[in-house]
């Protein structure tokens, strides 16, 4: 009888350890560096919805780069160069912060009147969020609604 009692407890801790270890493992937080996100040119794809034309001849495409030594950002809007600088934080759970702050541009003066360079800025000022995978940046606002889609063009 004391081995039929002694062996059902055992029992009953393995199963509760069991349990207790599948609880631990579904509560992990998967966290990415944001440094992945970094020393990348993105291309803008996608603006407010709107498919970006990338396959213009006669001028260079909207892109950006992050630079991790000094948390600067540089890039091209259309018409201007811009630089600013970033402030990101790990991606937890494929969802990272992200902000832009000092976002100056040179001042060209641009022909075409389809390039609305501060639309781009806006949404830049705008970012709270991002999320990013292999070929693609992902920026989004605080309500979590996706403001640009940049690729990286390896």
């Amino acid at each position: 009888m004391k081995k039929l009692v002694l062996t059902f407890i055992v029992s009953l801790v393995v199963l509760m350890g069991c349990q207790y270890n599948k609880d631990l493992k579904s509560m992990e937080q998967v966290t990415m560096s944001a440094i992945a996100l970094t020393s990348t040119n993105w291309t803008l794809g996608e603006l407010n919805g709107v498919k970006e034309n990338t396959t213009q001849n006669e001028m260079p495409v909207k892109s950006m780069t992050l630079h991790v030594n000094d948390n600067s950002v540089t890039g091209f809007s259309g018409c201007n160069r811009f630089f600013g600088r970033f402030v990101a934080e790990d991606l937890v759970n494929g969802l990272g912060k992200l902000k832009f702050n000092n976002i100056a541009s040179t001042k060209m003066a641009c022909m075409n009147v389809e390039i609305n360079e501060q639309t781009y800025f806006n949404v830049l000022n705008d970012t709270v969020f991002y999320q990013l995978d292999d070929n693609s940046l992902i920026l989004l606002n605080e309500a979590l609604t996706v403001l640009a889609v940049f690729e990286n063009k390896k």
